[in-house]
C-alpha cells in the first residue's frame, strides 16, 4: 500500500508529464488525501498533524474564545487531516460542536495562513441546509479553531464502509440533497473541489451536509478559470491533472458528483487501483466499467457516463442531471433511517408514484425538473447553453414512441478531429440564476478521449438519395464530426408512408443544395472570385425567425421553444407538434409522418389535442416568466403561417435546428451561433460577446472573421456527415 507522501510524489510526476505550468516549474503543491481525513499537503515539511503520540495528549481540555467569552470543553476526537485535528467539543450551555484544530506550526507560511483565512472566509458564506453550519472561529497562541455544526452519524464514507454499496432509492435521495448542496455554491460562485464521500456529513436525520471548505476556490468574474492542482486521486477531474494551463472552474464538482454515484452504487470509485499513477491513467483515459454484482440500471449507468464525460463542457448541468431519467423515473424515499448504518432499508413506495413537477424532494419548482436549455444570450450574465442529453435506453422505457433517439448524442470528443471549434474563450449565453457559471471548458483542447456512449443507429435514406449525396463521402472523416445522433429524430426516417417519403426527399434536397453552396464557397481563397460566384446565386434575404429559447425535455415530452417572431412550440417524442401563434390565439397541430395540419383557437381546443395542448401552455408560460428574449434578437420579420420546428440532431460540438421554413440553426457549445438561409447564401452570426451579425456568404474570407470561416466549414462537413 503506498504511503499518502508516494501518493502525492507520484502524482506530482503524472502532472509534470501532462502540465505546461509544471514544466515550466510551477511551484503549485499538489494535494492529496486518505479518505476519509482531510487534505494532505505535498512538501515534506507539512507533516500530519498528529503523526506524533504525544499530541493528543498536548491538546488542552479546553478552549477560549476571548471575543465572545465561550469556553468550549473537548470531548472526545473525531478525525484529522493534514492540517487539522477535529474534536467534538461542548459550549457552556451544553450544546455540542465539532472543533476544527490548526496548530499555528503549519501556519508559517503565508501561502497557507491566507489558505486558512479564505477557507473561513468561504465556509463563513455558506448558508443553507445541506453544507455543514459555521459558527465561529478564533486563535490563541497555539492553534487557530473553526467552531463547525457536529454530524451525529459520521459521514457518507463510513456508511459505504458499513454497508459496501447503497440501494438504488438509497443513492437518488443522497444525490438529490447533494445536488442543492452544489447548486447553492455555484450560485454563490464557490467550486468546491474536493466534493467526495469523506466531505459529505450525515446529520442526525441521516441528511447530507456538504463540509471541509479547504480546497474551496470563489469565481470573482465570468470566465476565470482556476488553476491549482489540488483535490483527492480518486476525485479528480481529468482537467486538473492534466490541462492546468487552460485551468478549470465549476465543471470539476460535476465529475466529483459522477465519482460519488459510482462509488455509492458499486461500493468502490470507478478509478480506484493501488498504484496512484495507474488511477492518473485510468482517470485520463476514461477508462473504468461496471461490474456484473452489484447490478446498476440502465439509466444509473446512463448518468455516470455523462457525469464522467472528460470533456468539461460536455457534462450535464444541475438542472440536466435532476431531471434524468434515473431521478425523473425512480423512487425517491422521503427520509433514510438510521437503521441503513446496519442493513438494507425496506420502504414503502406510494402507491403512485409521484411526478416529477410535483416531487418537491427533487426540485421544488419547474426549472429544475426540466433540465432547461436557456436563450441565445445578450452581452452581458452569460451561461452555457444546455445540451447534453444522453441517449436512451434501447428497450424505450418511455412509452410508446417510436424509436425516439435514432440518431442521439454523438460523442464528446472523438480522438481524430481536424475541425475543433475555439472552446477557449468563455461562454457566452445565458442561464437561470438555478444554474452555475459554466465558463468554457478547455477540453476541446486536451484531448481527452470521450466518455464512452453507447453507439446509435444511422439515418435511413433511400438507394437514390446515397447515389445523388455519394459524392459528398470522399475526404470525409466519421470521427471528425462524430455521429449526426437524433437528440430527437429526423422524424420520417422510420416511416413507410408516402408523405413521409416525400418529407425525407425534401430535406435531403435542402441539404444537398445547401452542401453544395456551402463547399463551393469554401473552395475559394481569392475573395473576387466568391464575390462573383455569389451574384450567381439568389439576391441576398433579411433574417428570417429562428430559435431564441429552448427546453429539452425528451426524458418525458420533447423539446419545447420560442422563436423570435413569437411562436411558441413543442416538437414532441410521438413525431407531433403543437404550436402557439405569437399573438396566443391560434394553434397549430403537426402529424409529421402524415404531414397533416390542423389549426384551432387556442380557446377551443379539441379534445384530442386537449393534454399536448396544456403542456405546451405550461411551456410557454414557463419561458415566458423565466427566459427573457437575448438583447441582440431581430425584430422579427414576416414569418410563414405555422412556421415550426422540423427536426434536432446533437453533433460534436453544436446544436442543429432546422426550421419548417429551410433555415438551418447551430448553436455552439461554445456559445458562437450560426444561422443559416436563402439556401446559404446569407447567414446571421452571434459570437461569444453576443454580438449579432446578418451577413452574407462573401464574409467568409473577410480576414476579421476567421471565426465565421470555421463556423460555416463546420457546418458544411456537418451537412455531408448527415446526408451520409
Amino acid at each position: 500500500m503506498e504511503s499518502n507522501w508516494e501518493r502525492a510524489r507520484v502524482i506530482n510526476e503524472c502532472v509534470k508529464k501532462n502540465s505546461p505550468l509544471a514544466q515550466r516549474g510551477d511551484k503549485r503543491a499538489i494535494q492529496t488525501e486518505s479518505d476519509p481525513a482531510g487534505p494532505l499537503r505535498l512538501k515534506r515539511s507539512h507533516r500530519t498533524l498528529g503523526s506524533s503520540d504525544t499530541d493528543v495528549d498536548d491538546e488542552p481540555d479546553a478552549y477560549y474564545d476571548k471575543t465572545r467569552g465561550q469556553v468550549y470543553r473537548r470531548t472526545r476526537f473525531l478525525g484529522e487531516g493534514g492540517f487539522a485535528r477535529v474534536y467534538e467539543v461542548t459550549d457552556s450551555n451544553n450544546r455540542r460542536f465539532a472543533a476544527k484544530v490548526v496548530q499555528k506550526g503549519t501556519l508559517k507560511r503565508e501561502k497557507n495562513r491566507k489558505k486558512l483565512l479564505s477557507e473561513i472566509k468561504i465556509h463563513q458564506s455558506m448558508i443553507h441546509k445541506r453544507v455543514v453550519k459555521y459558527h465561529a472561529a478564533f486563535e490563541d497562541t497555539r492553534s487557530v479553531y473553526l467552531i463547525l455544526e457536529v454530524c451525529e452519524n459520521k459521514t457518507l464514507m463510513d456508511l459505504i464502509k458499513k454497508r459496501e454499496c447503497l440501494t438504488e432509492p438509497e443513492v437518488r435521495f443522497y444525490m438529490l440533497q447533494i445536488l442543492e448542496a452544489c447548486q447553492y455554491m455555484h450560485q454563490h460562485r464557490v467550486i468546491h473541489r474536493d466534493l467526495k464521500l469523506g466531505n459529505l456529513f450525515l446529520d442526525q436525520d441521516m441528511n447530507i451536509k456538504v463540509g471541509d471548505f479547504g480546497l474551496a476556490a470563489v469565481i470573482v468574474k465570468d470566465g476565470e478559470r482556476k488553476k491549482t492542482i489540488c483535490g483527492t486521486p480518486n476525485y479528480m477531474a481529468p482537467e486538473i491533472l492534466f490541462d492546468s494551463q487552460n485551468g478549470h472552474s465549476y465543471e470539476v464538482d460535476i465529475w466529483s458528483l459522477g465519482i460519488i454515484l459510482y462509488t455509492m452504487l458499486v461500493g468502490r470509485p470507478p478509478f480506484a487501483t493501488e498504484d496512484t499513477k495507474e488511477i492518473c491513467r485510468k482517470i485520463k483515459e476514461n477508462d473504468y466499467e461496471f461490474p456484473s454484482s452489484p447490478p446498476v440500471s440502465s439509466a444509473a449507468r446512463d448518468l455516470v457516463r455523462q457525469l464522467l464525460n472528460t470533456l468539461p463542457d460536455a457534462r450535464p448541468t444541475i438542472s440536466e442531471i435532476r431531471a434524468h431519467p434515473f431521478f425523473a423515473d425512480g423512487y425517491v424515499p422521503e427520509k433514510i433511517p438510521q437503521l441503513a448504518f446496519y442493513e438494507e432499508p425496506k420502504f414503502v413506495k406510494p402507491a403512485e408514484p409521484t411526478t416529477p413537477q410535483l416531487n418537491k424532494i427533487r426540485t421544488g419548482n419547474l426549472a429544475d425538473v426540466l433540465g432547461h436549455r436557456f436563450q441565445l444570450g445578450g452581452p452581458s450574465d452569460r451561461y452555457r447553453t444546455g445540451t447534453k442529453r444522453s441517449e436512451r435506453d434501447k428497450e424505450n422505457q418511455y412509452g410508446n414512441i417510436r424509436d425516439p433517439t435514432a440518431i442521439r448524442n454523438a460523442p464528446s470528443n472523438p480522438s481524430n478531429t481536424n475541425i475543433r471549434p475555439a472552446l477557449a474563450n468563455g461562454i457566452t449565453t445565458k442561464r437561470s440564476a438555478l444554474s452555475p457559471k459554466d465558463p468554457a471548458g478547455s477540453g476541446a483542447a486536451t484531448g481527452f478521449p470521450a466518455a464512452k456512449e453507447p453507439k446509435a443507429d444511422h439515418l435511413d435514406v433511400t438507394e437514390k438519395d446515397k447515389a445523388n449525396t455519394g459524392a459528398l463521402k470522399a475526404g470525409l472523416h466519421r470521427k471528425q464530426y462524430g455521429e449526426a445522433k437524433h437528440t430527437k429524430r429526423f422524424p420520417y426516417s422510420s416511416s413507410e408512408d408516402g408523405h413521409a417519403k416525400a418529407n425525407m426527399s425534401a430535406m435531403t434536397e435542402f441539404y444537398t443544395d445547401l452542401y453544395e453552396v456551402l463547399d463551393k464557397a469554401l473552395s475559394f481563397t481569392n475573395p473576387r472570385q466568391l464575390r462573383d460566384y455569389c451574384q450567381k446565386l439568389p439576391p441576398s434575404q433579411p433574417c428570417p425567425t429562428f430559435l431564441s429559447k429552448w427546453i429539452d425535455y425528451s426524458a418525458k415530452y420533447g423539446l419545447s421553444y420560442t422563436l423570435t417572431d413569437g411562436t411558441t412550440g413543442v416538437l414532441f417524442n410521438d413525431e407531433t407538434t403543437v404550436t402557439l401563434s405569437p399573438e396566443g390565439h391560434t394553434m397549430h397541430y403537426f402529424e409529421h409522418a402524415s404531414n397533416h395540419l390542423t389549426s384551432f383557437p387556442q380557446a377551443a381546443c379539441p379534445e384530442k389535442f386537449s393534454k399536448k395542448a396544456r403542456i405546451l401552455r405550461r411551456f410557454h408560460d414557463y419561458m415566458t416568466d423565466n427566459l427573457n428574449m437575448a438583447d441582440y434578437v431581430p425584430h422579427a420579420t414576416h414569418s410563414p403561417k405555422a412556421l415550426h420546428l422540423k427536426h434536432f440532431f446533437r453533433s460534436k460540438a453544436a446544436m442543429t435546428f432546422y426550421l419548417s421554413h429551410h433555415v438551418l440553426q447551430l448553436n455552439f457549445f461554445d456559445h458562437d451561433k450560426l444561422i443559416l438561409y436563402n439556401g446559404g447564401r446569407d447567414m446571421a452570426y452571434v459570437d461569444k460577446q453576443g454580438q449579432f451579425n446578418v451577413l452574407t456568404l462573401e464574409s467568409i474570407l473577410d480576414p476579421r472573421r476567421a471565426d465565421l470561416h470555421q463556423r460555416v466549414k463546420y457546418a458544411k462537413n456537418l451537412v455531408a456527415h448527415v446526408l451520409k
